[in-house]
């Protein structure tokens, strides 16, 4: 949960809401679920958008647990836990001396509530305690210093360290993002005027050199889709992030799910570039 996402409502009650989970059995629930909490969260990314997370996760063939906090059947709290077979490992140094298999429950970006109180937190791994099968893990990734998640993680006496015995893994590392302001000119004034210079020189030497014919074709519509991932997993392919790091877009894969589920909403917007047609 980062600092943008603080309380949009804070009540001068001091109980924390009703956690519970969220059973997720079919589509038509799943976008209930999802049209309810952005009516409530309208101003959250993507990320904690669920149909986009059961998008990019393989849901319902994968599993995710949601939790909402409700008052007076309206939520006004969501967690969403990524499910996955993982593994438990003991080592002393650079020696492992023993593996356990574990199912794993991924905190996926944070803890949002109206409130925004530490108590919600507790109340949330409370209820959460009392619903994960035997020799379950959480782990819970990036989460950003300023928030009441790493205040309850960090906290011996808090309701969260009463329930689950809490690991540090990593160090501090710093996360940034691109804010999209809605168009290219702005995006350049956003940067430092030596980048954007030469950002500049390198779109005009490539235009208008007389031998390379180069256009930049947009994808965009359901139909646009096929196309788009023929040419751009091939692309993909020949890149350093997927040859070493395993990233880019693949036939099957999350990238793929996530293409076509956002052409379907009409937020696809893919952009490749051809020269003399290659």
């Amino acid at each position: 949960m980062t600092s943008e996402l603080a309380a949009t409502n804070r009540s001068r009650e001091t109980a924390p809401a009703d956690w519970t989970p969220e059973p997720l059995c079919d589509e038509a629930g799943l976008k209930r679920v999802a049209g309810a909490l952005h009516e409530v969260f309208p101003h959250l990314d993507m990320n904690y958008d669920i149909e986009w997370l059961a998008a990019a996760h393989g849901w319902p063939g994968n599993e995710i647990r949601l939790m909402t906090a409700r008052s007076g059947g309206r939520p006004t709290g969501l967690a969403a836990f990524l499910a996955s077979p993982s593994q438990l490992v003991y080592a002393l140094g650079s020696y492992v001396f023993l593996r356990v298999g574990v199912r794993q429950f991924k905190l996926f970006q944070g803890i949002v509530s109206e409130r925004g109180d530490a108590t919600e937190v507790d109340a949330c791994f409370e209820t959460l305690s009392k619903t994960l099968p035997p020799g379950a893990v959480v782990f819970a990734g990036a989460v950003p210093v300023d928030s009441q998640l790493h205040a309850r993680l960090t906290d011996r006496s808090s309701g969260l360290r009463r329930r689950f015995h809490a690991l540090a893994w990593g160090g501090e590392s710093l996360h940034c993002r691109v804010r999209w302001q809605g168009s290219v000119d702005k995006y350049l004034a956003s940067l430092g005027k030596k980048s954007a210079k030469e950002l500049q020189r390198n779109v005009r030497n490539l235009f208008s050199d007389p031998e390379l014919k180069c256009e930049i074709r947009r994808f965009q519509s359901v139909d646009d889709i096929e196309l788009f991932l023929k040419d751009g997993v091939a692309l993909s392919d020949k890149t350093y992030q997927k040859r070493d790091l395993g990233l880019g877009i693949s036939y099957g894969g999350a990238v793929e799910r996530l293409i076509r589920f956002a052409a379907a909403r009409g937020a696809f917007f893919g952009y490749i570039l051809y020269i003399n047609e290659a």
